[in-house]
Formats: structure tokens, C-alpha cells, sequence
């Protein structure tokens, strides 16, 4: 049967469609690459053929196009090759400017329609094998469609349709377990349903279709049915499952309500046939379009990814080729915001805003070396000045307001008169050494000052080389005057951050 056609225009793929798993959307690019020479330089007039463990390829170029049929294994050349020398002359009939065509055009319904009856003209083939009174002509019944014919007196064919693909279905009319015709009827079948009677069965029998398979249409996929299952229990189902051993096998009642269906999901699951995508994945893109609009680029590339992964999984490309674009789309934006970010960073100064820099001189007498002691409160400030924390003993003051400093504010605070500076005295006694030790902050080694900027920047969701990071450092450490805090750094981080989000 027919799984996939792939167009190339030389080296780039132009169309694809499938009706049955095969290959994704990146393996076919190790189709390319198994193509090779033949993409690049075409050898119009010649279709050529690779058979490989699962699939085969059959490919055919005219005019710098390359139209790839993938199959199963036992469809045969000299029938693939008349199908597909029609398909390319489809084509080339819809699309005859080859330079214009977009991706969007080749989904027009005309071709589409035209590939569904290429399907229905291959006349995939199902046969029905197994004993006599096994259940086959109950199974053919259960499935065929109205119309129906003759092969010669040994057996009959009815059109099967599932997932809006077509089959032919053959039923063997003649109660031999042993006839010579069993061997022409399962030849090129894309799928054998062996079917048997698991509450009344011989082994031999079984074994001797199942030697039949191998011999005459190993390259068909098998789908082994226990019929009757209804008439015993579970117990005995797999005391006959060990009995068996004939590889893995499904149970069914054809005399059950749902046994259409589960034939049908059945057959499906056996030939890998394309699934519809899942319900929820309109709803995906939607959720992906909106984290676009809302300028969450990394999100959305994770979004549009997770959408390509899902269209890979059902094998639909319909959709991958605008996921692809977005994903580009959006990393050239990601890229574009980062080199701003960076050359708008290389002017950011960071400096303390005029109305808290500081202008009063501190000085701190020593504290006593020994002896218990109680501790003093420390002289309160005179109205005016700002009251500033003991360098190396002192308790965390959170630093606020901590914002950029413009030219504006430099000029505005020339016009201010500050009070002159004055020393402030604190005397502190500690307390006994066997009682607690007033706490003392502890702060990181200066040097991972700018390497702990650098991930808080990140942190929250920008970025910052490191460099600039120990430029800012430097600067703020400059404006204040004094030994930086891990405080210093938070506050700097979510004020950098803050501004790049303006």
C-alpha cells in the first residue's frame, strides 16, 4: 500500500502527504541523505527502487523534481511505477509554473483527491486465512462493503473502507485446511488476518497456516485472531495462550455488539495506518499564538516545539513547515532582544539618586576588648542627618529606591544645600562572652559579587554578560561608598531588570 509521497525541488521538499506511518518529518532527511547523488543530479526516465527493513522507496525525477513513493515491502516495482508516472504527470498538469508553487497551493483538494483514488487504484489487499469453521466468512461479512466479485470459484472480494482509505477484503470459499490455492490466495497481501477458534482449535492446523505465511507472504504484516473467545474463560484463555505458542495474538467474539469496531482498531493498529491528530492540539495553538502575542518568546519556541514533536508522532506535516518558521521567527527575535539588551547594558550606570546619597562623615569608637559589659543604645542622630549602619558589625539596613542616575539628578542635586558633615559616636558594650554574640552579617567574598548580579539577572528572565556585570559592580560599589552587601546586589539585579522591561 501506499504510506507517503514526498515531492523535492532538487533538494528541497515541496510536498509531502501520508495515509499510513512511515517515516517523520525528520527522518526524511536520512532520506535525502540515502538519495544522495540522485537529488543533487536527477536521472530523468528511470525510477528507482530501495528496499529497506521496514518501508521501501521508490523515487522518480523529472524536470528537477523528485517524487518519492514509500510502500510496503511487497508491493513490486513494474506496478509502483506505472502509479507513479501518473502522479508526476498529475502534478506537473496542476502545477505546471514549478517556480511559483507554495505549500499552501499543494494542498488544494483537486491533488488531494487525486492521491485518494492513486490509493484506491493500488487495491490494497486484506486476506482472510485459517481453518475451516474457524469464523472467516462471519469476519468478511462483519466488514465488506455491498459490492462484490469473483476470483475464479475459490474465493471472493469485497471493497473494505477504513480511516477514508480503501481495501480490497478476500475470503477463501473452499473448506480445505490443505488446498494448493491457499499459497495464490495470501500472495501480495499487505496484511493476512490469521483467524482461528480458540475454544475448538488444532495445533498442527495452525501451525501449518502460519508455516503457509512464511513461505508464500512473509513480507505481509499478520494479525493473529483467537476467535469465540466468549465460549470460555479467562483461566482457560491463558492456559491456551501457553499452550500455543504462536507469537502474540488478540481475542475476539464476532458474535459481540463491538466486534466491528474492534476489528476496525484492530486492522488499523496492524497496518500503522495515520491517526487523527489529537483533540486538544487546536487548542495548543492557540495557547502558543497567545504566549507569541504576549512576547514571551522562550515559552512560545517551546510551545511551537511541542507542536512539531505532536505532528511528528501522528506523521502530520501539514502543520510543520508553519511550526518550523515560527520557531525560526522567534528565535531571530530572542536573538535580536538579547544583542539590544547587551549594547544598552555597556551604558548603564548604576548610582545612589540624590535624595539618599549619602553626606554625613561616620566614625564608630572601638569596641572594648574584654570584660562583660552592657550594650549602650547608640546616640541618636541630630535632626537633619541620615543614620547609617556600623561598617563590618552592623545589622542589615535594606538599601531602597535604588535607581538610575540621571544627568537631571546630578544637576537638580548641585542646587541643594546639604548639611555639613558632622561625626556621629556610638558607644557599644557587648554583653558577657558566655551569652549570645550580637549577630553579625555575613557577607559573600566580593569577588562573586558580579557573578551572583550575573544569575539574579537571569534569574529573572534577562541578560547580562559578565563583564558588564563587574563593570556595574564597580560602579555601584563607587557610588556607595562602602563595602557592598548581597542586599546591594539583589536590589541592583531587580533595578536592571526592571529598567530593560520599560
Amino acid at each position: 500500500m501506499l504510506r507517503q509521497l514526498h515531492v523535492f525541488l532538487k533538494s528541497e521538499l515541496l510536498f509531502t502527504h501520508t495515509y499510513a506511518m512511515a517515516v517523520g518529518d525528520e527522518e526524511v532527511s536520512n532520506v535525502k541523505k540515502v538519495l544522495g547523488s540522485f537529488l543533487e543530479m536527477p536521472m530523468p526516465g528511470k525510477t528507482f527502487q530501495f528496499p529497506g527493513s521496514n518501508f521501501q522507496i521508490f523515487h522518480r525525477s523529472k524536470d528537477n523534481l523528485i517524487f518519492i513513493f514509500i510502500t510496503d515491502l511487497i508491493d513490486n516495482k513494474d506496478y509502483i511505477e506505472k502509479i507513479l508516472i501518473k502522479t508526476i504527470d498529475k502534478f506537473q498538469s496542476l502545477f505546471p509554473n514549478i517556480g511559483s508553487i507554495e505549500h499552501s497551493i499543494l494542498s488544494s483538494n483537486e491533488f488531494l483527491d487525486f492521491l485518494n483514488k492513486i490509493q484506491h487504484e493500488m487495491h490494497s489487499k486484506i486476506a482472510l486465512m485459517g481453518p475451516y469453521k474457524s469464523g472467516k466468512t462471519s469476519l468478511y461479512q462483519l466488514l465488506k462493503d455491498n459490492e462484490e466479485r469473483d476470483i475464479a470459484d475459490f474465493a471472493k472480494v469485497s471493497l473494505f473502507n477504513l480511516n477514508k482509505l480503501q481495501f480490497d477484503l478476500w475470503d477463501f470459499q473452499l473448506p480445505e485446511n490443505y488446498h494448493g490455492l491457499w499459497g495464490k490466495f495470501i500472495k501480495g497481501s499487505d496484511l493476512i488476518i490469521l483467524l482461528f477458534d480458540i475454544s475448538d482449535y488444532n495445533l498442527k492446523v495452525i501451525e501449518h497456516f502460519l508455516q503457509l505465511y512464511n513461505q508464500e507472504s512473509k513480507l505481509s504484516r499478520l494479525l493473529i485472531l483467537g476467535n469465540k473467545a466468549d465460549l470460555i474463560n479467562e483461566e482457560e484463555i491463558k492456559l491456551t495462550s501457553n499452550l500455543l505458542k504462536i507469537g502474540k495474538y488478540q481475542t475476539i467474539s464476532l458474535k459481540q455488539t463491538d466486534a466491528e469496531q474492534k476489528l476496525k482498531e484492530l486492522i488499523g493498529q496492524s497496518l500503522r495506518l495515520k491517526k487523527g491528530l489529537p483533540d486538544k492540539f487546536n487548542i495548543l495553538i492557540k495557547e502558543a499564538e497567545q504566549i507569541e502575542n504576549d512576547r514571551n518568546y522562550v515559552l512560545a519556541i517551546a510551545k511551537y516545539k511541542e507542536l512539531i514533536k505532536i505532528c511528528n508522532e501522528y506523521q502530520d506535516f501539514l502543520y510543520i513547515s508553519g511550526f518550523k518558521d515560527k520557531v525560526e521567527q522567534l528565535t531571530e527575535k530572542l536573538e535580536k532582544d538579547k544583542k539590544f539588551r547587551r549594547q544598552q547594558g555597556i551604558k548603564l550606570k548604576f548610582e545612589i539618586p540624590n535624595q539618599i546619597k549619602f553626606h554625613q562623615k561616620v566614625s564608630v569608637k572601638p569596641l572594648p576588648s574584654e570584660g562583660p559589659q552592657e550594650l549602650i543604645k547608640p546616640v541618636p542622630p541630630k535632626k537633619g542627618f541620615i543614620e547609617m549602619p556600623l561598617e563590618g558589625t552592623y545589622k542589615k539596613k535594606k538599601l531602597e529606591n535604588l535607581t538610575l542616575f540621571t544627568q537631571e539628578d546630578k544637576e537638580e542635586a548641585e542646587k541643594k544645600e546639604f548639611l555639613e558633615p558632622e561625626d556621629i559616636s556610638f558607644d557599644i558594650k557587648l554583653k558577657a562572652p558566655e551569652e549570645k554574640e550580637l549577630s553579625i552579617e555575613k557577607e559573600i567574598s566580593s569577588s562573586e559579587f558580579p557573578k551572583k548580579l550575573q544569575t539574579l539577572i537571569i534569574k529573572n528572565g534577562s541578560s547580562l554578560s559578565l563583564n558588564l556585570c563587574e563593570h556595574l559592580i564597580k560602579e555601584l560599589k563607587k557610588t556607595l561608598d562602602r563595602p557592598l552587601t548581597i542586599e546591594d546586589v539583589e536590589t541592583a539585579a531587580k533595578i536592571f531588570v526592571n529598567q530593560e522591561n520599560l
